[in-house]
């Protein structure tokens, strides 16, 4: 499944790439309140980008909120929000191979993936506004 929003740049490709596989579905773009719910059915995510824009993910945070590991190219901030083989697995952008070898760990280790919800749990809770908020504030209190 894939969810989110499709740039008007690709939307000829996205919808050549759904024609061609009846196990590829889009889902549309999720209502916010429906984001940890949805995403909480899944056993993990897969991100593999490598858009030179990209800044903090929040996609990774929803999902590890929902408690969903997460697959991702070790691009941009992404190893600073996912800690490898404990949240989630990280591989070298664009290397489809390593992602595969990635996945495949995962779909044949559901103690290893059960490990990682539970510690997306946890490790999500850093990011909850209770404990962000009052850093935040301090720092700028500061200066």
């Amino acid at each position: 499944y894939i969810y989110g929003p499709v740039g008007s740049d690709y939307l000829d490709d996205f919808n050549k790439l759904k024609q061609s596989s009846p196990f590829i579905r889009y889902n549309g773009v999720l209502e916010p309140e429906k984001i940890i719910s949805e995403l909480s059915i899944y056993d993990f995510m897969i991100f593999p980008t490598y858009y030179e824009g990209e800044g903090f993910p929040g996609t990774i945070l929803d999902s590890m909120s929902a408690g969903v590991p997460v697959i991702a190219s070790d691009w941009k901030y992404n190893s600073e929000i996912i800690k490898d083989e404990f949240t989630g697995l990280l591989f070298k952008s664009q290397n489809l191979d390593e992602l595969i070898q990635k996945m495949n760990l995962l779909i044949r280790n559901t103690s290893l993936i059960n490990q990682m919800k539970r510690n997306c749990l946890n490790e999500s809770k850093k990011y909850s506004e209770s404990i962000v908020m009052p850093e935040l504030l301090g720092k700028l209190t500061e200066k």
